[in-house]
């Protein structure tokens, strides 16, 4: 849907190459609270720091997958459990594979409206805040 080889040329259907292009750059360079660039990856880490959950598991998955080992493998290596390397190949062969509904549909529906709700759930349960608190 968007150009990413050298050299460049502009995509078929420039509004889907523009719907991607947005959805990359929620992603890989939001606005943190302080006004700066941030990714939302980043977003989580810190996230995490802040209540006190560890991130050594996901920072060493991180430096086995950059330094080319296969995501599978990886997971194996840091003993993640079985049902969460099965949801995690799933959406590496989704991604890697999938027909662009089953992207959208996956990457939008299951990411995008399920997540924050998740996040509302654990915030009422365990910090008492509202149901409608976005903090």
């Amino acid at each position: 849907m968007t150009c990413i080889r050298v050299p460049w040329f502009p995509a078929g259907n420039a509004r889907a190459a523009r719907l991607i292009n947005d959805i990359v750059i929620g992603e890989e360079t939001d606005v943190d609270p302080d006004g700066n660039y941030v990714s939302h990856l980043d977003l989580y880490l810190r996230a995490m720091e802040d209540v006190g959950a560890s991130t050594l598991q996901f920072d060493t998955f991180c430096s086995l997958a950059q330094v080319g080992i296969p995501v599978e493998v990886a997971l194996a290596r840091i003993r993640v459990p079985s049902h969460v390397r099965a949801f995690v190949a799933h959406t590496m062969t989704l991604a890697s594979s999938g027909t662009t509904e089953e992207v959208l549909a996956a990457f939008f529906y299951g990411r995008e409206d399920i997540i924050p709700e998740m996040f509302r759930r654990l915030l009422k349960t365990h910090f008492n805040a509202k149901p409608n608190d976005t903090r």
